[in-house]
């Protein structure tokens, strides 16, 4: 792996040093976008509730995500890759230990060309940095080797976008309890669809090759895969369906999804869903 810290860097060499010495599992872990967590909200917000702006403490298991991608990371990049091969730690001085470790209210970090505090936004729990790409992945592996993956970011200036708790409990019960793979449909159904699925929403996901509705009481399955017919499932329904329904309508549906359709899904690991459906500090911090 190449590393790209500059050679004066002492700050930023020591904290790969600690990291690399320490027993903390969720710096091994990947980071995702906010694109993802963004389609996720789509899924699984609850509209009814507000969004908040606050200063709270953020435990360090809780930030999954960055933004800015193939610019602060890349996909497949553990935090331990962004720090290593994405972070020069030009100009950065011994200051820096203590912006991790003190108060982050409203500071910016003590580094020439970094402006403003630390952003971030928490979608139920899965949090994701808006603003400090470049601090956050060093903050966080430094954090995490000294102290371990729970302790917590102090007063960090944190966006709440909560969830639905029929939604997360719709997803419980379909998964008995047990997080799995899923994929979610990044567009929405079209009213033609939701009719044919009998579908009381317009969002959906995938998992297990069956396709499931997400609206405002819960989760129901509206199609499962045929064993005869590989992979329809990511294309919504077989021709036959819509020949049955354009006949049924007397009219032709000029919008059929297609075989590139398959690139309007996202993949959203089990690890995400585990953290996101066995949170409490999310409500803790947000008051519910």
């Amino acid at each position: 792996m190449e590393v790209l810290i500059d050679k004066n860097s002492e700050v930023l060499k020591s904290i790969i040093l600690a990291c690399e010495d320490s027993n903390s599992f969720h710096t091994k872990t990947e980071v995702v976008g906010d694109l993802l967590l963004s389609r996720m909200s789509d899924m699984f917000e609850d509209h009814s509730a507000q969004r908040k702006e606050t200063y709270v403490d953020v435990p360090i298991y809780k930030i999954v995500g960055l933004s800015r991608m193939n610019d602060a990371w890349e996909v497949g990049d553990t935090w331990e890759d962004v720090m290593n091969k994405r972070l020069t730690g030009i100009g950065w001085r011994e200051e820096v230990y203590d912006y991790f470790e003190d108060s982050l209210k409203k500071k910016e970090f003590p580094s020439k060309g970094a402006r403003g505090e630390l952003s971030l936004t928490s979608y139920h729990g899965l949090t994701v940095c808006e603003s400090g790409n470049h601090r956050l992945p060093a903050m966080v592996c430094y954090l995490a080797a000294k102290y371990n993956d729970f302790f917590r970011l102090k007063e960090a200036s944190v966006y709440l976008v909560p969830f639905s708790k029929k939604k997360l409990d719709g997803y419980r019960e379909i998964t008995n309890g047990i997080a799995k793979d899923i994929k979610i449909y990044i567009n929405k159904l079209t009213d033609y669809e939701m009719e044919l699925f009998e579908a009381k929403g317009n969002r959906i996901f995938s998992m297990e090759e069956k396709l499931y509705c997400v609206h405002q009481e819960g989760i129901d399955m509206i199609y499962e895969k045929r064993e005869s017919f590989k992979d329809k499932v990511y294309r919504f329904f077989h021709p036959l369906e819509r020949m049955q329904y354009e006949k049924q309508k007397g009219m032709s549906i000029v919008d059929v999804r297609n075989e590139h359709d398959k690139g309007s899904w996202v993949d959203v690991p089990s690890e995400l869903m585990r953290k996101l459906l066995n949170d409490t500090w999310f409500d803790e911090v947000y008051g519910r």
